[in-house]
């Protein structure tokens, strides 16, 4: 095939040859596109291409958007913070105090295991957190993190949000209280 008749070839598409497209009976020069029936002007028979190029195209489009925190385990400067509270105090010890029941999650910084059923929660603002996990959770279930899917208010709350294990778990939240060291 010749350079020429490449640019020449989309052209035949628009002269007739084709079947001419089908006549309402009512209105020889309108024709009803699929179940719209939205009136379009017919082309002379034979330039079917044409009048395919001109019918109007109804695509649907849904976007969804869906976000999901991942809360990682705790991070180095966690650990050393907790080994440098140690280290100054060495009768420390921590202990539980009650909070609202929600926690805003864009505060959470690391989690680590807090025993069988309970997580311990690091926020930005240095602040530790215990999180009791609902009936038949175990926390090792969430030894490498978790990921949470934030409500419209934006906060980690208790009896509502469910957390979820890289495994597989998931855990319905029972339980927050506020960790605060406290020395003898």
């Amino acid at each position: 095939m010749t350079t020429f008749s490449v640019f020449l070839a989309p052209l035949a598409l628009l002269l007739p040859g084709a079947s001419p497209p089908p006549h309402d009976a009512a209105d020889p020069q309108l024709v009803e596109v699929g179940d719209d029936a939205a009136p379009v002007a017919t082309l002379p028979p034979g330039w079917f291409a044409l009048g395919a190029m001109l019918r109007p195209i109804a695509n649907q489009v849904r976007i969804e958007q869906r976000v999901i925190l991942r809360i990682s385990p705790r991070a180095p400067e966690m650990q050393s913070m907790v080994s440098e509270m140690r280290r100054r105090a060495p009768n420390m010890h921590w202990e539980e105090r009650k909070t609202g029941g929600c926690l805003p999650m864009t505060s959470l910084v690391g989690v680590r295991i807090g025993g069988e059923d309970q997580l311990v929660l690091y926020t930005r603002d240095r602040s530790m957190f215990r999180a009791r996990l609902g009936d038949a959770c175990s926390a090792r279930e969430f030894y490498s993190g978790f990921y949470v899917e934030p409500n419209r208010d934006g906060k980690l709350c208790i009896n509502r949000d469910r957390l979820q294990s890289r495994s597989g778990a998931s855990c319905e939240l029972s339980g927050l209280s506020r960790l605060v060291p406290v020395t003898d």
